[in-house]
């Protein structure tokens, strides 16, 4: 398994440069669907509730248009199996070490 922690294996948004747009309202519909779409990927993966996080959350707020999401999991212990059905899709895990919440 590769070391997350070194930039070397950084996924490719974790190092490209962002743009910042001015808000759309169709951020939060679009998150809504995602939220519809991965409860159903993860049914019974002990996935609980998600969440519409971040600048795009914020209505009226310019944002990089990036829609984040975040999910409660019952444990820990289930993420990498979460993160490589979800890996496929397009979706990426930031473990709270790269995102620097310790």
């Amino acid at each position: 398994m590769k070391d997350e922690m070194k930039p070397e294996n950084w996924p490719a948004w974790a190092t490209e440069s962002v743009e910042v747009v001015e808000a759309n309202p169709a951020w939060s519909l679009q998150a809504q669907e995602e939220i519809r779409q991965l409860s159903g990927l993860l049914q019974g993966l002990d996935m609980y509730t998600f969440e519409h996080i971040g600048s795009t959350s914020i209505p009226g707020l310019p944002a990089k248009p990036i829609i984040d999401l975040m999910g409660e999991v019952k444990s820990w212990n289930g993420m990498h199996l979460i993160a490589e059905w979800l890996n496929p899709l397009g979706w990426n895990y930031v473990p709270p070490e790269l995102d620097v919440r310790l």
